[in-house]
């Protein structure tokens, strides 16, 4: 009897661990992966864009406008990923506010000045860029990294809580 109750908490135990280790492999660290992709790339975007905005004249701008368009897609694709990824509400409740601040950011900060440039209207394409264009992307920025701390305290946690199973089976 004895033999079997302990080969039982062993089976238990070792599912357990695998289940954590599955869900910070397969859930949390590809959201962090995929959060942070999307942030660096729509920074390299807004870096890019500065360049074209500062030198409109540049022979390559029509070049580096498409360079930031990849960019922006690019960034897109990772945003997706994230969002496929299962949630659990409280990560949901973040992840919709992020959602909102980036949608705000690209809408009304954004892509109205990649249309400026486009349109070689460089004033506006300036003024959004010194007016609007850094408040927006800050609230976007830092919510976005609340939503990656979240993930990795997440992740912590059921780390935690998988390792005080194991010495309270290691006791048993």
């Amino acid at each position: 009897i004895m033999l079997t109750i302990g080969g039982a908490m062993g089976v238990y135990g070792v599912s357990n661990s695998n289940a954590v280790i599955r869900e910070i492999f397969s859930v949390q660290l590809p959201g962090v992966q995929n959060l942070g992709d999307s942030s660096i790339l729509q920074l390299r975007a807004r870096t890019a864009i500065d360049r074209v905005i500062a030198h409109p004249e540049d022979p390559g701008a029509a070049d580096t406008i498409k360079r930031v368009e990849g960019f922006l897609a690019k960034s897109e694709e990772h945003w997706k990923k994230y969002l496929a990824l299962p949630q659990e509400a409280d990560e949901k409740k973040l992840s919709d506010t992020v959602a909102a601040s980036r949608d705000k950011y690209l809408k009304e900060a954004f892509l109205p000045m990649l249309a400026a440039v486009k349109a070689v209207n460089m004033g506006e394409a300036d003024r959004l860029n010194m007016e609007v264009v850094p408040s927006m992307y800050s609230a976007y920025s830092e919510q976005a990294a609340k939503l990656s701390e979240f993930q990795i305290l997440t992740a912590e946690k059921q780390f935690k809580t998988s390792q005080d199973a194991f010495k309270l089976f290691l006791w048993v």
